[in-house]
């Protein structure tokens, strides 16, 4: 039987291989919309964002900046983003369609703060702001035992268009599997990603 280290360590292997292949083949397209997003209202690209990591560890979190820098008042939680929200940008809009502006994190997998597939990220205070049902509060604890992925299980079930305690329950599912069944259903992820990019469906997230 495989063991779970061993699992990591060919889940590293493929992390740090694919991110080499595509940092190589996206960064012209990268540098093409770092120049863009400049241009468009002179501001520094990126959007680096501290989220928490593997065992809770912070780590820095690269995107391309979507959002205007220009301070407006919202009505709601600063972390949600609608499909109206006036802090994006026009550029952002076409970039978060295709979820272009999450190119950047492959560099993220590469230096290892990130893997491929795995439970979204979670902003450190974020869930300070959800009402999280008392049957995923185990859940929180549990999905900083693994990586955080660019893509994840709740990821390709309509990406936000779901609530946080939905998304939970779905990566819930995805830590019950055992290491080597991650491996195989990692690669069913990665599958059921491009569908949803290119439908780009649940790009904003979901009014309640």
């Amino acid at each position: 039987m495989i063991s779970q280290k061993l699992c990591e360590k060919i889940k590293r292997i493929f992390d740090i291989f694919f991110s080499t292949i595509l940092i190589l083949i996206f960064s012209p397209i990268v540098v093409i919309f770092i120049l863009l997003i400049y241009l468009e209202d002179k501001s520094f690209p990126f959007y680096i964002q501290k989220r928490i990591g593997y065992k809770g560890k912070v780590f820095s979190m690269i995107k391309l900046r979507t959002m205007t820098n220009k301070k407006i008042t919202l009505k709601y939680n600063k972390y949600y983003c609608f499909e109206d929200d006036p802090r994006i940008t026009s550029l952002g809009k076409f970039l978060r369609k295709y979820s272009l502006d999450e190119l950047p994190q492959f560099l993220n997998v590469f230096i290892g703060d990130m893997s491929l597939v795995g439970p979204r990220p979670a902003i450190f205070d974020e869930f300070d702001y959800e009402d999280i049902d008392q049957s995923n509060i185990n859940v929180l604890e549990d999905r900083i035992k693994v990586k955080p992925g660019i893509t994840g299980f709740s990821q390709v079930k309509s990406r936000n268009d779901i609530t946080w305690n939905e998304k939970l329950k779905l990566d819930k599912v995805y830590l019950s599997f055992s290491p080597i069944k991650r491996l195989f259903f990692d690669f069913f992820i990665l599958v059921l990603t491009f569908r949803e990019i290119v439908f780009s469906k649940g790009v904003y997230d979901k009014r309640i």
